[in-house]
């Protein structure tokens, strides 16, 4: 075969992967086997990671909802964007950034989420703000938080977790352990029961389900403490309420939000192998989202290991938005070891510093020098008529200056 120099019909396509409408995947099926098709050589990917800072994220609000004080103060429609916003009947005037990442690490436990230019929100304050707005812990509000619907893979090579003896970040051999079952971990499940007449007020609730996670929707709380589960059942019905009936946070929250909302709860401890799976096969799925899927940009990870893992025989390399340490080349050898390749790929993709802006174009542009590269020893494209493509995996857009 002749080799093809000419990038723009080699470079035929760029795949842009925007995960923040799909956070939670713990699969996602792309239909990467047509590229294989009728070609010469496999195809040439490219992956462009994002690297910037929110990709350390554990938050990820979905856009379509409303923030909790659009509930309780009149004419405060906000929607949510990538943080949780956190109430005014917490932190009165005060003008927290909201969480935007719940560190589990107890050491490291904030007393005050309602200061300013801190977005980090520890375990038992985001328990607090669960009183209040049970959303937080639902995985139809936030994208990022456990799913039960899902089944939550470890990476490529790596092993199931242990719901009691977690790695904090299992690619580290001394990262710090913990035991799930002594940090009060919990998900709530929606049923979306109720909904409102525009314009958003509690002058205008009704039981009508509009898509949308209201807090007057009914929802399902587990709460896994050790070895046992406690499960809470919360229905409401609610009516409009000509006065808001802001909940008093000086007394118990989540009673305040029942009374609010006309709300009844009752609760049991029979599992019942929900979701299909036992108690312990819960545990550790449980444990698997939070070493391997907890954060942005173990999602990313996660998602590069499955591509190259169901498509073992594709022809890889991997750059970053901005950095270029640890940058993988696609090797112009057509028998190089992909096995090690890919391993290496998977690394890097692992260690995502996530400290920076988000540059999709400088990443992108990278891989289209890379794609660009004549000389024999160094470029990628080897055969004629071989596609090419560049997979942009990010949270967002570019963030510009101007």
């Amino acid at each position: 075969m002749v080799h093809s120099n000419n990038v723009s019909k080699s470079f035929v396509s760029i795949v842009i992967l925007l995960i923040y409408t799909q956070f939670t995947f713990a699969a996602v099926d792309i239909p990467l086997v047509q590229l294989s098709s009728n070609v010469p050589v496999e195809p040439n990917i490219m992956f462009v990671l994002d690297d910037s800072s929110s990709m350390r994220y554990t938050v990820t609000p979905s856009k379509s909802q409303y923030q909790t004080d659009s509930y309780f103060f009149a004419n405060t429609t906000l929607l949510n964007s990538e943080r949780y916003s956190i109430s005014r009947l917490f932190c009165g005037d005060k003008s927290p950034m909201g969480v935007s990442i719940q560190n589990w690490l107890q050491e490291t436990e904030s007393s005050d989420f309602c200061r300013r230019n801190h977005d980090k929100a520890g375990r038992l304050e985001l328990l607090k703000l669960a009183q209040l707005d049970w959303r937080v812990f639902s995985a139809d509000y936030d994208l990022t938080r456990y799913d039960p619907n899902r089944t939550y893979k470890p990476w490529s090579g790596y092993s199931d977790l242990d719901f009691h003896n977690v790695k904090y970040y299992p690619q580290s051999s001394n990262s710090q352990i913990l035991d799930m079952g002594t940090l009060d971990f919990s998900y709530t499940v929606w049923k979306d029961t109720a909904g409102w007449t525009p314009p958003l007020s509690q002058a205008n609730l009704n039981q009508i389900p509009n898509g949308v996670v209201d807090i007057w929707d009914d929802f399902d709380q587990y709460y896994f403490t050790e070895d046992e589960v406690a499960i809470t059942s919360t229905s409401f019905a609610p009516h409009p309420n000509i006065v808001d009936c802001r909940p008093d946070t000086r007394l118990d929250s989540r009673q305040e939000v029942l009374r609010c909302f006309n709300g009844s709860e009752t609760s049991s401890t029979q599992w019942n192998n929900r979701w299909g799976r036992t108690l312990e096969e819960e545990q550790t799925n449980i444990a698997n989202w939070f070493g391997y899927h907890r954060e942005r940009r173990q999602t990313l990870a996660g998602l590069v290991g499955q591509i190259m893992e169901d498509h073992p025989s594709f022809r890889y390399g991997l750059t970053s938005f901005n950095s270029v340490h640890g940058e993988q080349l696609i090797p112009s050898d057509a028998n190089y070891d992909k096995t090690s390749q890919n391993q290496a790929i998977l690394d890097v993709a692992i260690l995502n510093p996530a400290n920076t802006r988000t540059s999709t174009r400088k990443g992108l542009g990278r891989a289209l020098q890379h794609f660009r590269d004549t000389d024999p020893a160094t470029r990628p494209i080897i055969e004629a008529c071989q596609q090419n493509f560049a997979f942009i995996l990010s949270d967002g857009f570019e963030i510009e200056r101007k």
